[in-house]
């Protein structure tokens, strides 16, 4: 026997163990059965109607059993939730307040980020136009014959050019950042006009998957109007499942 069988056994006195075992030996035989005859139809009617009975006993029974066990665990799931809501709201109250600042501070990494970005170019382009303007020097003192001089800029004209590739704004930081804390965007759907969201999620094949047919509320709607005849929007059909009402016998 298992550990968890056992300490439910324990839950259990035993005269409803006994109950239980000898509601489930009377249901050993009850596996396939055909109805050939008004004789075999009221047997089955009778014995139908001491399941019922048998179901209602054992819904008391456990109802009787669980319901002092139920009353602890809610009383401690209510003490417990008025906790973990204060803290809840302790932490809604300072995430919103750091996210404020961090968001603030953002903003001002940002600015700051596309001055300095800014300030890079401009030193790459004067860096680059020295280059330029190097070179231009170099190839006219060739073209006068002053090849040392010509030598001269072209070095200088190559030193300006990887100075102005080596020019990067540095990366500003955030230094609203805490150890074990960071911020994400959640995305809330609002719903502005429902009859306008139905028809756009049902003609949308995409979307269509994100609507739920409410069957259940349909099929009470349905049964409140008499059932069968019941006009219904194409896609829906009305069937009929046979139930079987019984009254247990106590």
């Amino acid at each position: 026997m298992s550990e968890s069988l056992i300490s439910i056994n324990a839950l259990i006195p035993v005269p409803k163990q006994e109950k239980i075992l000898s509601f489930l030996g009377l249901m050993a035989s009850v596996r396939e059965v055909s109805v050939q005859s008004d004789e075999e139809n009221k047997n089955a009617g009778e014995f139908l109607t001491k399941i019922a009975g048998m179901i209602n006993a054992l819904e008391a029974d456990r109802k009787e059993l669980v319901a002092p066990l139920k009353e602890k665990t809610t009383a401690i799931d209510r003490r417990y939730k008025e906790v973990r809501d204060e803290l809840e709201n302790g932490k809604k109250v300072l995430g919103a307040a750091m996210a404020k600042y961090h968001d603030e501070q953002e903003r001002k990494r940002l600015e700051a980020q596309r001055k300095l970005e800014l300030e890079a170019a401009e030193a790459r382009r004067k860096a680059e136009a020295e280059a330029e303007k190097l070179k231009a020097k170099a190839e006219s003192a060739r073209e006068a014959g002053k090849e040392a001089v010509a030598e001269r800029a072209e070095v200088k004209a190559q030193i300006a050019e990887r100075t102005a590739s080596a020019i990067v704004a540095p990366i500003v930081a955030n230094t609203a950042k805490v150890e074990g804390v960071s911020f994400r965007n959640k995305y809330v759907v609002e719903v502005e006009n429902r009859a306008e969201a139905l028809k756009a999620l049902a003609t949308d094949p995409t979307l269509s998957r994100f609507l739920e047919i409410d069957v259940k509320g349909l099929e009470r709607w349905v049964a409140s109007l008499g059932g069968e005849g019941v006009p219904l929007p194409a896609g829906l059909r009305i069937g009929v499942e046979r139930i079987t009402a019984v009254r247990g016998k106590k």
